[in-house]
């Protein structure tokens, strides 16, 4: 949850979300393979994450990392130092120098390195582009930002902008910082300036909507720059991005506001009426109420319940007044 709102999580809800962690639309790896392949994979490997969105699964052996398929096939050996879940047909991974410094690349589906581990940091693939990040040559703490495409081509180049978040939905927010002004807008696959950096904050698009910010208000607009909507004077937007159409907000600025859930157009979808409200993912959403959490569906509908501990409970309501 936004700013710094997911420990709460863990402190309170780690063995529920435990069983859930790592799945995407293909599932948990035991409903994906035949018992049989499930039970060489188990037996083969120290560590097994659930299948991702691409049919890929992470998997470690003797402290290295590689990929299975979802026949259980290794496509990618257990040679590597780490690998992240596949996005837009490539794996983000790294490596550790003599000086125990970590560098990051790229490798295809196959295993082959696309993109040399030369980054000090980098984000996934989304839109053919994935932003890599380096250390300025004189100042090195200094972070220099720039996006490159599959074949490890610079695309938009580094100190374009002093600051940019990964493309989604073909948009990228890119910061412009000088000693006049310190604003965000976005830029298109191509580079180009769409909407104008003129937000003193800005967030990833998705279901065609980005949250902004400018002057200490917040509002949602459009891929033109349109704005959608203005949240009410007394609601706090709880996420960065609106997930599956939905965003949890809260109402109120004391021990008695409440969570609910809205649309892209800013309009009430569940009630405020939940002590405590996460996105949606796969259609079901946990939310706290009288003292129970809660797994909902997109109608309320209550499919899951399990008591909270009051002390815990105390923790949470006294978090939520920061978000306000």
């Amino acid at each position: 949850m936004r700013k710094n709102f997911y420990f709460i999580l863990v402190a309170i809800f780690a063995a529920t979300f435990m069983t859930s962690c790592g799945a995407d639309e293909n599932g948990a790896i035991e409903e994906v393979l035949s018992k049989k392949t499930y039970a060489k994979v188990i037996s083969t490997y120290d560590h097994v994450s659930d299948f991702f969105s691409e049919g890929t699964c992470i998997v470690k052996s003797d402290g290295k990392y590689g990929v299975i398929d979802m026949k259980g096939k290794e496509i990618i050996p257990c040679t590597h130092e780490r690998i992240y879940d596949c996005s837009d047909g490539m794996f983000l991974f790294y490596t550790k120098d003599e000086n125990y410094k970590y560098w990051y690349g790229f490798l295809d589906k196959t295993g082959k390195v696309a993109v040399e581990p030369q980054y000090k940091d980098a984000g996934h693939f989304n839109d053919g582009l994935a932003l890599v990040i380096r250390g300025n040559e004189k100042k090195s703490w200094i972070n220099e930002y720039a996006f490159i495409n599959k074949k490890g081509e610079i695309v938009v180049d580094f100190n374009t902008y002093a600051k940019m978040q990964s493309f989604s939905e073909g948009l990228a927010a890119v910061n412009v910082e000088n000693e006049n002004k310190d604003v965000w807008g976005y830029i298109n696959t191509k580079g180009e300036v769409v909407i104008a950096p003129t937000y003193g904050h800005a967030y990833s698009f998705s279901d065609g909507v980005a949250i902004v910010g400018k002057n200490d208000k917040e509002f949602v607009i459009d891929t033109k720059g349109e704005v959608v909507f203005i949240p009410e004077k007394d609601m706090v937007l709880l996420e960065e991005t609106f997930e599956e159409g939905l965003m949890p907000a809260a109402k109120g600025n004391d021990l008695k506001a409440k969570c609910g859930f809205i649309n892209t157009k800013g309009e009430e979808v569940l009630p405020f009426e939940y002590d405590y409200a996460e996105s949606f993912i796969d259609g079901t959403a946990y939310v706290v109420k009288d003292k129970k959490l809660l797994l909902i569906d997109k109608k309320g509908n209550v499919l899951e319940e399990e008591s909270i501990d009051s002390e815990d409970l105390e923790e949470y309501l006294e978090d939520i007044l920061y978000m306000f």
